[in-house]
């Protein structure tokens, strides 16, 4: 059973596809993300203090791929966090891309992100945020190519 942090902000509708919210109840769509992911999300956003999109096919927005991935989706590689409900695609509000990478990056330390063990190097307009096991040897916040 996923427990949402106090003060989660998110709403399921925001975290998941269209598809897979019209085709299983509230309950079972949490049951999509590890804890460890619902826990990364909540510090990351606590940590940045501004709101931040997800999915935003709910309000009329063009996000849908953002959060979990479902088998029917064709966007992203096989075998991608996004898939195995670990991985987010952030939009955050008022804060480029790339300045949230060098933030997240720069605090590693802090409780808040204890979570958090990669993020994508990219300027593709949002900042990919997961938490893959990292491989001996690596350090968190690792940034990896996609």
């Amino acid at each position: 059973m996923i427990i949402r942090p106090e003060g989660f902000k998110l709403s399921i509708r925001e975290l998941i596809d269209p598809h897979t919210f019209k085709s299983r109840p509230e309950a079972l769509c949490w049951e999509l993300f590890t804890q460890d992911a619902i826990d990364m999300l909540h510090g990351v956003r606590t940590f940045l203090a501004a709101p931040i999109v997800i999915n935003d096919w709910h309000s009329g927005g063009q996000y849908e791929w953002s959060g979990y991935r479902s088998p029917g989706c064709t966007i992203g590689a096989p075998g991608s966090e996004h898939r195995k409900g670990n991985a987010f695609d952030l939009k955050v509000k008022g804060i480029e891309s790339n300045h949230v990478k060098d933030m997240l990056k720069q605090n590693e330390d802090d409780p808040l992100l204890a979570k958090l063990m990669r993020i994508e190097d990219g300027t593709v307009g949002w900042t990919h945020v997961d938490c893959k096991t990292l491989a001996p040897g690596q350090s968190r916040i690792r940034i990896f190519k996609p």
